[in-house]
């Protein structure tokens, strides 16, 4: 198998998963029955929609102002967008479609208001160094030999709010319901003494917590001045499988912006190459699979490896971020999900509609359902390892499931997702693009939270989803482009629809552009975080 590489950079050596740690499809011959996949049908009811007053089934009500009060922003940014290009479908979190841009740097852009960041704005004052000559020998550094990082510019997530009821919140053991509680999982913290969980964690179980999480989707990678540099020496996959390169660009992002959780810097093909699976990352057209998996045959050829061998340098990189990384900030594991990665693999490479993957799942339904459970049992010890490598999330990534029709999603996709999501017992978020009309079927599949992309409103949702649940989001990735008031007040739209309510982790609808400026996200950072601490 190769490694996929970026085709800009030299050759690297071919490099195969070793065989005797996968076990073989049990297939007695030709005939399908022998497989032994059970094809699901599930019915699940919709949800109930909001009605006229706004009411839910427990009794809340929906601040319609905020729904009146976002019109003038959608207007503002449906402006903006129309100038510029909406972000590409990409593959998974992390694989590149672009050369790197080594020679930008991370300065503001001449913008009168980004301009007048600097001076007395804390978020400015935050901003990391430059990155010196040897940039790469000395970001690697702090993991690789060991030294200390260092505090971050502004400890976020420790406040002193001189409440005793809150403090206790913080603090406070929450036993899960038919899952074991932290402490009694290797390797976790739980809410109880003077280690209090991260507050991703809390946030996420609904806990009371002192103010809102803020992470971001891609917040390592192609916008960071750090990490191209890194990537001016070491291709992408290479960086992914070094465990030390891999950890140093996981917490590139925490160190500049004081974000409050990392996230694992990988890529949701990562679990496939351990299952025999080649792919080429091609300039200009992204991930590649040739030949693309079609058949029963090919499916028979997959491997379930065993995860601690496969992913060996994943689960090491994952020890020495959890080693490094401050005990109030969340380490984010994830993976894609199960029918977002079997579309890339029967198409071959990425696709607006993926029209020869959702033909094959409507033609041959066995080799569909096959090429599944092969994916969601691999998929499932993936996570279960991160967790217990030091994992205080898992997001699964089904981004593509927004093209499945409702009646589709619940036959071909949601049964595979709810097996990952159970896999674990930490956390989850369920994560999907374009998929207003699959939120209560998501919701229904699995997910401690339901991530929101930036097409809907998010109070609206979360009374779809249930305010049993959290939500996270979802503030579009587009309007980080534009002038900081745009931002902020898309930002302040998200979290006046999010009303203060349990379970709210802030993000954007999707990744970050690689052509946003860095200066704007640790900016937006600062501003969540103290906007959602001055409310508590």
């Amino acid at each position: 198998m190769r490694k996929a590489r970026d085709s800009t950079r030299p050759r690297r050596p071919r490099l195969e998963h070793a065989a005797a740690s996968s076990r073989p499809l049990d297939c007695a011959g030709d005939d399908a029955v022998s497989l032994g996949v059970q094809v699901e049908h599930v019915s699940v009811p919709l949800g109930s929609p909001l009605d006229a007053a706004g009411h839910v089934n427990d009794g809340h009500r929906i601040e319609r102002s905020s729904v009146d009060a976002g019109n003038d922003l959608d207007l503002r940014l449906g402006r903006l967008a129309a100038q510029l290009a909406e972000p590409g479908a990409v593959l998974g979190d992390e694989v590149e479609r672009e050369a790197v841009a080594a020679g930008r740097d991370g300065r503001a852009h001449d913008d009168p208001e980004l301009g007048a960041l600097s001076g007395g704005d804390r978020s400015r004052q935050r901003r990391a160094d430059p990155v010196p000559d040897d940039g790469v020998a000395t970001l690697v550094q702090p993991v690789v030999r060991g030294c200390d990082i260092g505090a971050p510019r502004r400890r976020a997530g420790v406040l002193d709010f001189g409440s005793s009821d809150r403090e206790r919140a913080r603090t406070r053991k929450v036993e899960r319901p038919g899952k074991p509680t932290r402490d009694e999982r290797p390797g976790h913290r739980a809410s109880v003494g003077a280690v209090p969980a991260p507050l991703l964690v809390r946030a996420c179980r609904r806990e009371i917590v002192e103010r809102t999480p803020v992470w971001f989707m891609r917040q390592a990678g192609r916008s960071l001045p750090e990490y191209r540099a890194l990537r001016e020496r070491h291709g992408f996959f290479e960086v992914a499988e070094t465990p030390e390169l891999c950890a140093e660009v996981t917490l590139q992002p925490v160190r500049r912006h004081d974000v409050d959780a990392a996230v694992l810097f990988a890529d949701i093909v990562t679990p496939v190459l351990g299952m025999g699976v080649t792919v080429e990352l091609v300039e200009g057209v992204g991930p590649v699979i040739d030949p693309p998996l079609r058949s029963l045959e090919d499916v028979r050829r997959l491997r379930v490896p065993d995860p601690a061998e496969a992913f060996a340098h994943v689960l090491e990189a994952i020890r020495l971020v959890r080693a490094e990384l401050q005990p109030e900030k969340a380490l984010v594991g994830f993976c894609g999900g199960p029918f977002t990665v079997a579309c890339y693999l029967v198409q071959g490479r990425g696709s607006r509609d993926f029209q020869t993957a959702k033909e094959l799942m409507y033609r041959e339904p066995v080799v569909w359902h096959a090429l599944m459970e092969r994916l969601t049992e691999t998929f499932a010890g993936y996570v279960a390892a991160q967790t217990e490598a030091g994992a205080d999330v898992i997001q699964l990534f089904d981004s593509w499931a927004g093209i499945l029709a409702p009646r589709d999603y619940e036959e071909f996709a949601a049964p595979y997702s709810r097996r990952v999501l159970d896999a674990v017992s930490v956390p989850t978020i369920h994560f999907g693009t374009g998929t207003a009309g699959l939120l209560t079927h998501m919701r229904d599949a699995g997910g401690d939270v339901i991530g929101l992309d930036w097409r809907v409103e998010l109070d609206r949702a979360w009374a779809g989803v249930g305010l049993d649940r959290g939500v996270q989001g979802n503030l579009d990735p587009v309007a980080l482009l534009g002038p900081w008031g745009l931002v902020e007040a898309a930002a302040e739209d998200v979290l006046r629809r999010a009303g203060g309510r349990r379970g709210h982790v802030f993000n954007l609808g999707h990744g970050v552009l690689p052509a946003t400026d860095p200066d704007v996200i640790t900016r937006l950072t600062a501003f969540v975080q103290e906007r959602t601490a001055a409310d508590s």
